[in-house]
């Protein structure tokens, strides 16, 4: 029996099935019980990243990952 010459099929990217996806990992509990300020820096990057999901023009695109650059900023000087 002669076995096909085929690639292998890739259905599996950086260990997951399906999609490449974007994880962030906070600390959840602080975010919705005590700190009412990185509640709305997730809110913010949640928004800038329906934004970027949309958006096609290169200065939009800049201007999205200005801010976000700036909330990293904000919420990485603790």
């Amino acid at each position: 029996m002669e076995e096909s010459e085929s690639p292998p099929a890739r259905t599996v990217i950086g260990g997951r099935h399906g999609s490449p996806s974007l994880t962030i990992a906070l600390p959840f509990s602080k975010i919705t019980s005590v700190d009412s300020e990185l509640r709305e820096a997730v809110a913010d990057m949640a928004a800038l990243l329906a934004r970027l999901a949309t958006a096609t023009d290169p200065d939009e695109r800049e201007s999205i990952a200005a801010a976000a650059k700036e909330i990293a900023e904000r919420v990485g000087n603790d």
